[in-house]
């Protein structure tokens, strides 16, 4: 990890976003937030189906990220370009 406080400071952008969806390769999960902890970056999601259940995923696992509205779109894209630098 290169930046630790860098990523932390871009975690919060991130959140700040509102609605955002993560793909783990099997299925969309509702973004709740993002933590960086002893050097690893995990992010808590949501699933709402026939039960709501969270869930802790891995940055290592996540192979995409989307926004809600079109405004977030834009803003989201360049942060995540600079998260995947950082890590």
């Amino acid at each position: 990890m290169k930046d630790y406080k860098g990523i932390r400071e871009l975690i919060l952008r991130i959140d700040s976003l509102g609605p955002l969806q993560v793909y783990d390769s099997e299925r969309w999960f509702n973004y709740v937030s993002m933590e960086l902890k002893h050097k690893q970056t995990t992010l808590f999601v949501a699933t709402i189906d026939d039960y709501f259940t969270h869930e802790v995923l891995s940055i290592t696992d996540v192979r995409g990220f989307r926004a809600v509205d079109d405004d977030n779109k834009a803003k989201l894209k360049p942060m995540l370009v600079e998260l995947k630098e950082l890590i």
